[in-house]
């Protein structure tokens, strides 16, 4: 074989290596692409699955397994927050929205869930601690699929704690996410509350402002 014939060989080997990688690099682009898609919008559909949700039935609270798209069907309110017992979720953002659990009710919302990733124990007995009615109900998500395919998710193990949903607040209909209001850490301030759900529907007159990692809600001049 002479020298042309061997180059020649070698450069074809070598095109071909090339366009075999660069078919993998495509196919893990879509695939990161369709994965984008999953993630919490306005304007997304949740991914349909199995959860565990603790709600009360009578004077006993009980965690049953529901397809997801039978639980947001109608008008919900879904909050995160990064777990049972914590303080802030204990002594603030959970019982606020039991205590205002009527007056949404009054403006459509059919249900509010609270998503943690906890196991449905754990969540019962915050429930019952909280003086929770049937008007709020919980997903426990043990092993944070539902909390990983939202994107809403946050690690917190330098405080003990693991993989944890951090702290929104979102409304759905019909399993369609129409307001998204998004903390983005463990942290609270008004955005994820429920006077931000409770006073305006689409949040159009409140701004969130940004103060050297504190947020801050104001209205909008």
């Amino acid at each position: 074989m002479c020298i042309r014939d061997r180059y020649q060989r070698r450069v074809h080997g070598e095109n071909k290596k090339y366009l075999k990688e660069m078919q993998s690099l495509t196919k893990t682009s879509k695939l990161w692409s369709t994965l984008g898609k999953r993630f919490i919008s306005v304007g997304q559909q949740l991914p349909k699955g199995q959860l565990t949700v603790v709600e009360k039935k009578g004077n006993e609270w009980v965690s049953n397994t529901v397809s997801s798209d039978t639980i947001f069907n109608g008008k919900c309110v879904l909050v995160g927050f990064p777990g049972a017992f914590t303080p802030q979720c204990t002594s603030k953002h959970i019982p606020e929205y039991i205590q205002k659990s009527q007056e949404l009710k009054q403006k459509g919302v059919s249900k509010v869930y609270a998503l943690a990733v906890n196991d449905p124990f754990v969540l019962q007995a915050f429930a019952k601690s909280l003086g929770g009615d049937e008007n709020v109900s919980f997903i426990a998500d043990g092993g944070a699929v539902f909390t990983k395919q939202l994107d809403v998710g946050c690690d917190l193990t330098d405080k003990g704690l693991g993989y944890r949903a951090r702290r929104f607040s979102a409304i759905v209909e019909n399993n369609k996410v129409t307001q998204f209001n998004d903390e983005k850490s463990p942290n609270m301030t008004d955005l994820s509350r429920v006077c931000l759900l409770y006073t305006s529907d689409a949040a159009d007159d409140l701004l969130c402002v940004d103060l050297g990692g504190r947020r801050i809600i104001k209205k909008k001049n």
